[in-house]
């Protein structure tokens, strides 16, 4: 996952290609330090190929995290792999999914 903040202040994430059982630590643990920075968070998934229970889980924890904390998570650009999962388990309520919205257009570099 790549990190940066966008010129409004909230957190940008780029999922990787692979939301998957063998990625979900790691992913678990960038997304913990999100929620940690104490802003809203915009999730791009575009780049994600490949998604399966492990990774869903950790989409429906980020907004549940967000909801408790009263930060707004955003979907943005999901993939075609994230479409079929979320229509599959009709869950575009529960994720809000962003599809015609492009990730944020100016970012900061977080480790610049």
């Amino acid at each position: 996952m790549i990190i940066s903040q966008t010129k409004y202040g909230s957190c940008h994430v780029k999922a990787g290609a692979d939301l998957t059982i063998y990625t979900a630590a790691d992913n678990a643990g960038h997304l913990r330090l999100v929620m940690q920075a104490g802003t809203d968070v915009e999730l791009d998934l575009s780049g994600v190929e490949d998604i399966d229970t492990a990774g869903l889980q950790l989409l429906v924890q980020l907004r549940r995290d967000g909801v408790q904390a009263g930060r707004e998570v955003r979907f943005l650009s999901p993939s075609p792999a994230i479409q079929d999962i979320v229509q599959l388990l009709n869950l575009h309520d529960f994720f809000n999914l962003q599809p015609g919205l492009p990730a944020a257009g100016t970012m900061l570099e977080a480790s610049a």
